[in-house]
């Protein structure tokens, strides 16, 4: 879990440690859009995007085969 970290923009750089990455939970980190190693992760079962700053889903998303819970919901911006 990476949830709450405001000042996360942008994820970091992953070589092949994640592949086996099951829950990822990045909602209200301030990221603007989905990492693209996400979209390898056939592992990944569940994504929490909710209250980022992410305005849209890429298509390939889909390639992530296991993907079974994704959250997103927008954050308020006053």
């Amino acid at each position: 879990m990476i949830d709450g970290c405001l000042k996360l923009q942008k994820f970091p750089p992953f070589s092949g440690g994640l592949l086996s990455l099951k829950e990822l939970s990045l909602s209200y980190c301030s990221i603007l859009e989905i990492p693209d190693f996400l979209v390898c992760l056939t592992t990944l079962q569940e994504l929490d995007l909710s209250g980022t700053m992410i305005e849209s889903i890429c298509r390939t998303i889909k390639q992530s085969s296991e993907l079974s819970m994704l959250c997103f919901l927008f954050r308020s911006v006053h």
